[in-house]
């Protein structure tokens, strides 16, 4: 199943009130050195999960135009209004945030008073009818808990005013990404890359990666590339590219020479210590990125090399 079915799908949930759904809501937080979220749910009424499925139909409606231009992720990448990028679950990052969600039945109820509140990261509807569940995030913190914000809040109690000191919550009628069936869509670029923690995944992703190659490639000056690397995010995304190529863990010295020689590119190897070794170049800071990513192709028509923009094949 490609992208586009579940997203018509998910713009097309079913009447809520006809079809017995059940939706729950809960917040997610996270411990400081724990890559997965923890949920605590949130005990609604009836009629609250109700608003609360009925706000995330009505939101996910307003997608439904054939306006809207649906595109894989990518992360340096500022997409047009009309533009929704999507994950698959196949990715690792993806997988790894989808196979954490609990079954909403067996999320445990938040405690107000607890420090839970004070690292919520985002909230999250689930609208479940017969075997079908769809997922709505948005991104959230302790301020949008009413009590613990620097205003004071009162409320009618009785024929005066009180101030408010029980736990109280605030909720917009927006959401930031939504899943169905394997699929993850973002809706606030930004947000998205916040719930999930995008920034932390891609340094432990650029890591992993450089970890890879200077197993399989001897580099003269490897410190200096990891250090231009890491301090660079558009390069990180492509180290992570880079990991998941899968002909990265059999790549050697022989592939990288072919691939100089075949399409003529600015990388020096030396002999060093009776070793072939490549030589990170600062003034060329993205030709051994690209080079590692498989980057190149050549046109039988123009007879020239080029490097290709993506890896779509044909």
């Amino acid at each position: 199943m490609s992208h586009k079915e579940p997203f018509r799908k998910l713009t097309r949930i079913p009447n809520i009130d006809n079809n017995n759904a059940t939706i729950s809501v809960a917040l997610a937080s996270f411990e400081e050195d724990d890559p997965n979220p923890i949920y605590r749910s949130l005990k609604l009424s009836t009629s609250l999960a109700r608003e609360f499925g009925l706000m995330a139909k009505h939101f996910i409606r307003g997608y439904r135009s054939d306006d809207i231009h649906l595109l894989p992720f990518d992360g340096g990448y500022k997409p047009d209004i009309h533009e929704i990028e999507w994950v698959s679950d196949q990715d690792p990052w993806i997988n790894r945030i989808t196979q954490s969600i609990p079954q909403p039945h067996n999320i445990p109820l938040v405690d107000p008073e607890s420090d839970f509140v004070d690292h919520m990261r985002y909230y999250m509807v689930v609208i479940e009818i017969g075997n079908d569940k769809f997922y709505f995030f948005r991104r959230y913190g302790r301020t949008k808990e009413l009590t613990r914000s620097n205003n004071m809040l009162i409320r009618m109690m009785g024929d005066r005013y009180e101030k408010l000191v029980e736990p109280t919550f605030q909720f917009d009628d927006k959401f930031d990404a939504a899943y169905y069936n394997g699929y993850l869509y973002s809706f606030n670029k930004a947000n998205f890359q916040y719930i999930f923690r995008y920034y932390i995944m891609l340094r432990q992703a650029a890591i992993h990666s450089l970890d890879t190659i200077s197993a399989l490639i001897p580099f003269a000056n490897f410190e200096e590339f990891k250090a231009c690397c890491l301090g660079h995010t558009q390069k990180q995304e492509k180290l992570r590219n880079i990991l998941l190529r899968p002909y990265i863990n059999h790549i050697n010295m022989d592939d990288i020479k072919r691939t100089i020689e075949e399409h003529s590119l600015v990388v020096e190897v030396i002999m060093d210590g009776g070793q072939e070794k490549i030589v990170f170049d600062k003034s060329n800071k993205w030709a051994i990125l690209h080079l590692l990513d498989d980057a190149y192709v050549k046109s039988s028509m123009a007879r020239k090399n080029y490097r290709a923009n993506s890896k779509t094949e044909q």
